[in-house]
């Protein structure tokens, strides 16, 4: 997981296949994964690559917690 920078609040919120952004962090099992990036999958479900290299395929319907970085302005 990557720290915050300075300036940098993290929010918890829950995300959709729809809703969720590359640098979202899931916490999975005790461990932070930060998302990479998103790849589309049909039925409009997305696939989570992380940081780490790990996948994990999101189906359209799943709902998950995530800390989101929002910027203090």
């Amino acid at each position: 997981m990557t720290l915050p920078k300075a300036g940098v609040v993290g929010q918890t919120i829950e995300v959709t296949s729809g809703t969720i952004r590359p640098g979202d962090v899931l916490n999975i099992g005790g461990q932070a994964f930060q998302v990479l990036n998103l790849i589309e999958l049909p039925a409009q479900g997305k696939a989570l690559r992380f940081t780490t290299g790990e996948v994990l395929n999101m189906h359209s319907k799943t709902r998950l917690t995530v800390v989101r970085a929002a910027r203090r302005w």
